[in-house]
């Protein structure tokens, strides 16, 4: 299969939904600062499938550099995640109504 085959298969929810135009999906792609305009062409290629492309550079430290982007990622999900205390409490008081 060629990838537009997979992706298409991967993402058919995503064509076929009135809210195609959101991006629910993202992807991490590993690029070298000179090749930043194919990433552009690419990531409109992706959009089809509400894919969002997050580019990440390999120039000055190549794929050691995917390590700190997930660390990054992680905190942000981390500061917008609640608390389980917080979501432990609000099960408690409404199993209690």
């Amino acid at each position: 299969m060629r990838d537009y085959e997979i992706l298409k298969n991967l993402f058919a929810t995503s064509l076929n939904s009135e809210t195609s135009s959101n991006l629910n999906h993202y992807l991490l792609v590993p690029i070298f600062s000179k090749d930043y305009s194919e990433f552009l062409i690419r990531s409109e290629y992706f959009k089809v499938f509400s894919v969002k492309s997050i580019p990440y550079f390999l120039d000055d430290e190549s794929y050691d550099e995917l390590f700190n982007v997930i660390k990054q990622l992680q905190k942000l999900i981390d500061a917008r995640r609640i608390p389980k205390d917080k979501v432990l409490k609000e099960i408690d008081r409404r199993s209690k109504k």
